[in-house]
Formats: C-alpha cells, sequence, structure tokens
C-alpha cells in the first residue's frame, strides 16, 4: 500500500529548481521594500538603519544623564518638585537636550564620514579610523557623570537621613 500523503517531486533525473529570488526569502522581502523607497541596495539601508541605531542608543544615554541629573536635583532639594515647576523643566531643558545633542552628533558623525556607516557584517558603526567612538565616546561620558552625580546624592541621601536619625534620638532622649 502506498501512504496516503504524497511528497511532490520533480520527475526522476530532474532538477529541482529553488523559487526566484523575492518569492519566499527574507532578502528578496527586504529588496521589494527597498526598492520603491528609492533605495538601491541594502547597503544604503543598512547605513540608515546604523544612523538610526546610533541616534537611538544616543538618545537613549542622553535621557539616562538628564534623569541622573534631575534625581540629584531633588535630593539635593529634598522637595518633590511641582507638577509645573517639572514640565517647564522638562519643556526648556529636557526635550531639546535629550533628543538634539544626539541629533547633532550623529549629524556631524554622518556629514563627516558617511560610508563607515553599516559594515559588510553588521548594521553598525564601522571601527576602522576610530569611528565607532562617535558612540563610545558620548557613552563612556555619559556613564562617567552620572557615576558623580550618583555618588553625590548617595552623600546628600546619607547626610540627610542621619540628621534625621540624629533628631530622632535626641527626641527619644528628652522623653
Amino acid at each position: 500500500m502506498q501512504p496516503v500523503a504524497k511528497h511532490h517531486s520533480a520527475a526522476p533525473g530532474a532538477q529541482h529548481n529553488p523559487p526566484p529570488q523575492g518569492s519566499g526569502s527574507i532578502p528578496g522581502h527586504t529588496q521589494t521594500l527597498i526598492v520603491p523607497l528609492g533605495l538601491s541596495s541594502p547597503q544604503v539601508l543598512c547605513a540608515v538603519t546604523a544612523g538610526a541605531l546610533h541616534y537611538l542608543y544616543l538618545a537613549s544615554f542622553t535621557w539616562m544623564l538628564l534623569e541622573g541629573l534631575f534625581l540629584f536635583l531633588t535630593a539635593r532639594n529634598l522637595t518633590v518638585l511641582s507638577s509645573s515647576s517639572r514640565n517647564r523643566l522638562m519643556r526648556r531643558l529636557m526635550f531639546p537636550v535629550g533628543y538634539g545633542v544626539p541629533a547633532a552628533i550623529v549629524a556631524v558623525s554622518a556629514a563627516a564620514r558617511p560610508h563607515l556607516y553599516g559594515t559588510p557584517a553588521r548594521c553598525w558603526l564601522c571601527p576602522e579610523q576610530g569611528f565607532v567612538w562617535g558612540f563610545l565616546g558620548p557613552v563612556c561620558a555619559i556613564s562617567c557623570v552620572n557615576m558623580v552625580f550618583f555618588l553625590m546624592t548617595l552623600c546628600i541621601v546619607k547626610s540627610k537621613l542621619s540628621s534625621i536619625n540624629r533628631d530622632v534620638s535626641t527626641l527619644q532622649n528628652t522623653r
């Protein structure tokens, strides 16, 4: 008896031809998406992706710096900023810096060396000619400044808590 489900195969001796590129593979689908956008090659898409990643990662680290600054200022004042003053601070400082500084860094990097966005191996910054330092430099600086903010915030909170404990122990001794 033959099995119910048969595999469809070419006639004996015939060669199996794979489907044409673009009919079912991811590179084929990517090509169909790239061509209507006016981009002629995957290298261009890779460079655009590397630029977008460069901007988004820098924006994330810049926002981390701004949040560290905000935490330090809050601990220094030890008051909860009112909603209106926080919104003013957000509009005047945080949004332009949080999105503008990374955009400026990426714009300068892209204008100086656009050919170093994307590598044959991955869609990221080329390590050649130190181009990756357009990302690592700001990230290292932000990490160091955030560490300073963190340590200063810990010192402030520790001193405030120790003064509160001193007052509480003085009150208990008086009772």
